[in-house]
Protein backbone atom coordinates (compact mmCIF):
# COMPACT_ATOMS: atom_id res chain seq x y z
CA UNK A 1 0.00 0.00 0.00
CA UNK A 2 1.23 3.63 -0.82
CA UNK A 3 1.23 5.88 1.93
CA UNK A 4 0.21 9.36 0.69
CA UNK A 5 1.60 12.85 2.61
CA UNK A 6 -0.80 14.53 4.72
CA UNK A 7 0.02 17.58 2.55
CA UNK A 8 -0.97 16.20 -0.64
CA UNK A 9 -3.94 15.04 0.99
CA UNK A 10 -5.16 18.79 1.99
CA UNK A 11 -3.91 20.24 -1.14
CA UNK A 12 -6.11 18.10 -3.52
CA UNK A 13 -8.65 19.00 -0.66
CA UNK A 14 -8.23 22.78 -0.91
CA UNK A 15 -8.37 22.54 -4.12
CA UNK A 16 -11.57 20.87 -5.04
CA UNK A 17 -13.08 23.22 -2.14
CA UNK A 18 -11.70 26.06 -4.31
CA UNK A 19 -13.03 24.44 -7.53
CA UNK A 20 -16.42 23.89 -6.08
CA UNK A 21 -16.54 27.56 -4.56
CA UNK A 22 -15.68 29.12 -8.00
CA UNK A 23 -18.87 27.13 -10.26
CA UNK A 24 -21.07 28.65 -7.31
CA UNK A 25 -20.24 32.04 -7.83
CA UNK A 26 -20.27 31.24 -11.83
CA UNK A 27 -23.75 30.21 -11.80
CA UNK A 28 -24.78 33.01 -9.23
Amino acid sequence: AVRIPDQLISIKISALVNLNLLEKFNRS
